[in-house]
């Protein structure tokens, strides 16, 4: 899991990665495996994580908790 130092950073990354001009093939690996398309899957655990992090930092983590 990446860890960011703030939210600003967070915003950055999660508009970069979910931008399809910049990223029309994204691709992930699991365990140090090969590279293969991502599935929706693979797309929502990253920005569920990108997104829960900025709740933490933000002191909103009840958004996620229940």
């Amino acid at each position: 899991m990446t860890e960011y130092d703030n939210v600003r950073e967070i915003l950055k990354f999660l508009i970069e990665y979910n931008d399809t001009g910049l990223n029309p093939d994204l691709k992930s690996r699991t365990n140090g495996g090969e590279w293969m398309p991502s599935t929706v899957k693979d797309v929502q655990e990253v920005n569920y994580e990108a997104l829960t992090q900025a709740a933490d930092m933000l002191g909103m983590s009840y958004l996620y908790i229940d």
